[in-house]
């Protein structure tokens, strides 16, 4: 909802979010948004660095070594290069999840428990406060902060 709106003020306007919060509501607002924006966007990126961790630790890689590669990944993926660059660079994850359709045909499920899943979704367990965890994990890597700005 948030992102809908932000899109549709942008397209009407034809300026940015942040110019116009600093145009309605005066600069220290607009200084505020963006100190927020700072604040959710490290947190963010912490996030993601444990996410990195749990990963990499899951197949054996220590914490100490995989979280520091990491962030020397993402400062010379920023740092070096144009956005073009990438771009191009982000298909390889996409070839990668497009792999686990031939993956799910090898496998040879059967048929009628994948459309039942299909047709009704559920959570293995129930809602519980774990898998209220995944979800709102989930809910949160998928809307950003930054993603209002731009």
């Amino acid at each position: 909802v948030n992102q809908e709106m932000v899109v549709r003020l942008g397209a009407v306007s034809r300026v940015g979010h942040a110019r116009l919060i600093a145009e309605r509501f005066g600069r220290f607002w607009a200084w505020f948004s963006v100190a927020d924006l700072f604040i959710l966007d490290f947190a963010t990126i912490v996030t993601e660095f444990i996410g990195v961790s749990l990963a990499l630790g899951y197949l054996g890689v220590s914490e100490y070594v995989s979280v520091p590669i990491a962030a020397l990944g993402l400062v010379l993926m920023t740092a070096s290069g144009s956005f073009r660059r990438w771009e191009r660079f982000m298909f390889v994850f996409i070839v990668a999840n497009l792999l686990v359709i031939p993956l799910v045909v090898f496998a040879h499920p059967h048929a009628g428990p994948v459309f039942q899943k299909l047709v009704t979704p559920g959570v293995r367990g129930g809602f519980n406060s774990t898998s209220i965890l995944l979800v709102i994990a989930i809910v949160g890597t998928t809307v950003a902060p930054w993603q209002l700005f731009f």
